[in-house]
């Protein structure tokens, strides 16, 4: 009954209980950002990677009954579950952009949004290209999608989604190596605080995620005619 209201519920729920657990036992705060817009940006970010990744894991073995009876480009499916993720997830950007305006005022409309569609790139390629790999993966190797529900809970607390780099103290090199910590942090500089972003960390995540997206749909074309066996 609810449908896309889902969407929603899953990172307001996830923000009041992990926002008062940090806020009020660990006593974080968002680096002199208003901890609401703070927590909200960086959860936005994490349900629609999560749930893309959930999705397109678990897609191609979904549509197995299809798979087996008609061809067509095995990589449609993986994509249609990233994009479907997406859509659900554009309320929640909405309400995101509401308020990171109500809290920061004008800061959001500066030069600084110029660097908004590298930060998408890097999020759609790397968000794309695991899903893609994975969804390949779990044909082969069933327990892999077992695994990833793992990986990503871990990966949860691993990125700063609810706290600032600065929490991480001498691990603060995970944000770096972590392109969805990259992105978050690059979307709180700009819709935040009117700041570009740091363009290293960022332009090398677009890039080794654009590098790593070619391969893996050159890796499902060598592979896709075995799927349909093994499925």
């Amino acid at each position: 009954m609810l449908s896309f209201a889902w969407s929603l519920i899953t990172p307001l729920f996830m923000l009041l209980v992990y926002g008062l657990v940090l806020t009020r036992g660990a006593n974080v705060t968002g680096d002199g950002i208003p901890y609401l817009a703070f927590a909200w940006t960086g959860l936005v970010v994490w349900t629609f990677f999560a749930s893309a990744l959930n999705a397109g894991t678990n897609s191609l073995l979904v549509a197995g009954y299809v798979i087996t009876k008609v061809y067509f480009p095995r990589s449609v499916v993986p994509f249609a579950a990233v994009l479907v993720a997406g859509a659900e997830s554009l309320a929640a950007i909405g309400i995101m952009l509401v308020v990171a305006f109500v809290q920061t005022g004008t800061t959001m409309f500066t030069p600084a949004l110029a660097a908004l569609p590298l930060i998408l790139w890097c999020l759609a390629v790397w968000v794309t290209a695991l899903a893609l790999l994975l969804s390949v993966a779990a044909v082969f190797v069933r327990d892999l999608t077992y695994a990833v529900t793992i990986i990503l809970q871990v990966g949860f607390f691993a990125t700063p989604v609810m706290y600032p780099i600065s929490f991480l103290g001498p691990l603060s090199w995970l944000a770096v190596v972590n392109p969805v910590a990259v992105v978050i942090t690059s979307l709180r500089d700009v819709l935040l605080q009117g700041l570009w972003p740091e363009p290293l960390p960022l332009l090398a995540q677009a890039a080794a995620g654009t590098v790593l997206l070619l391969a893996v749909v050159a890796y499902v074309r060598a592979v896709e005619h075995r799927i349909a066996d093994v499925i």
